[in-house]
C-alpha cells in the first residue's frame, strides 16, 4: 500500500487572489486539510519571508519549497533542509552564455558563509553596463 499523499500548492496564481492576498476562506480550508492530516505545503518563487507573511496564520508543518525549487526550507525559520545550488563553475558557464545573448540574467544567490569554514561563499562578478555590475554569491 502506498504511503500518504503530499499535496504541493504554488502560491501566486493559485492560492492567492489576484492582488496577491491569502483569502480567509483559503487560510479555513487549508487549516482543515491539514488538520484532518493531509500532507500539505506550497512552493514559490517567493522567499520565504514573503510566503511567511502571506500565510500568517497557515498551520503548515512541513517544509516549503522556495525561490522556484532553489531550497525547501522551514517556513518559520527560514533555515533549508534541502538545497538545489549550482557549483560556481557551473553558475560561471551559465552566466556566460546568458550574458552573451545580450540578456540581463536574474539570479538568486545567498552570501552565507559555507557549514564548515567561517570563509564566504565564492563570488561571482558580473561584468558589463552598470545594469549587470555587482556581485552575488553561489555556493560551490
Amino acid at each position: 500500500m502506498a504511503g500518504p499523499a503530499l499535496y504541493i500548492c504554488d502560491l501566486d496564481g493559485t492560492l492567492l487572489r489576484s492582488d496577491a492576498t491569502l483569502s480567509a476562506f483559503a487560510r479555513e480550508g487549508l487549516n482543515e486539510l491539514i488538520d484532518a492530516g493531509i500532507c500539505l505545503t506550497v512552493a514559490s518563487a517567493r522567499g520565504t519571508a514573503g510566503m511567511r507573511v502571506l500565510l500568517d496564520g497557515v498551520r503548515l508543518q512541513l517544509p516549503v519549497i522556495e525561490l522556484n525549487g532553489a531550497f525547501v526550507s522551514d517556513l518559520q525559520s527560514g533555515r533549508h533542509v534541502a538545497s538545489n545550488v549550482l557549483f560556481a563553475e557551473d553558475a560561471c558557464a551559465a552566466l556566460d552564455v546568458i550574458l552573451s545573448t545580450g540578456v540581463d540574467p536574474v539570479v538568486s544567490g545567498t552570501a552565507a558563509a559555507t557549514e564548515s569554514t567561517s570563509e564566504p561563499a565564492p563570488t561571482i562578478r558580473l561584468a558589463g553596463t552598470s545594469r549587470r555590475s555587482g556581485s552575488i554569491a553561489i555556493l560551490g
